[in-house]
């Protein structure tokens, strides 16, 4: 009996458990957590600015370029991702990504390959869009701090390499652990 009582007790509780998430609006909230977290950040960043401004003693000083840089970058990723959940570009990769693995013979069983192949192609794509601002940081703020061009950009490079390997080494495992305690059933 108390088998009977601990399953039909435990799918009740499934079932309100699904009824009340299906009855949230989770983009509007996903998009209110994302204003929320930028006017945060932006709030916080005028008022460091405020303080580095006050005790600089030159105007013209490098240091206050980047400043203005960071917070420019700042707005055009808030934008971007806001564009990207609304437009539903998302879906659109996940879409594409499960289609292209499918064709590859990794069907439904596949669903960590499919999650990590994912997110990967969803990073890449974030980076494209991050590549402008990367090259105007390594092409015009770092040379105009130092004068050397040909440092930072094979520095530039390095660093990407680096990055990427890391990510893969790190974040696979990481993010297959993840997905499969989300693809458990309990």
């Amino acid at each position: 009996a108390g088998e009977w009582a601990r399953v039909h007790i435990g799918g009740m509780f499934q079932q309100y458990l699904n009824d009340f998430l299906s009855k949230i609006p989770w983009f509007d909230v996903t998009v209110g957590c994302n204003v929320f977290m930028f006017l945060l950040e932006m709030v916080l960043e005028i008022m460091q600015n405020r303080k580095i401004r006050a005790s600089v003693k030159d105007p013209e000083n490098y240091s206050l370029l980047p400043m203005t840089f960071s917070r420019v970058e700042s707005t055009f990723g808030f934008i971007c991702e806001c564009l990207v959940m609304s437009s539903g570009l998302l879906v659109l990769c996940w879409n594409a990504t499960n289609s292209y693995l499918g064709d590859k013979g990794y069907g439904i069983a596949y669903q960590l390959t499919r999650g990590v192949s994912y997110i990967f192609v969803v990073s890449f794509f974030s980076s494209l869009v991050r590549a402008p601002f990367e090259l105007y940081r390594v092409l015009i703020l770092e040379p105009y701090r130092d004068g050397r061009l040909w440092g930072t950009l094979v520095h530039m490079a390095s660093d990407q390499i680096k990055m990427f390997l890391v990510s893969f080494i790190v974040g696979v495992p990481l993010l297959s652990a993840t997905l499969s305690l989300l693809y458990w059933d309990f």
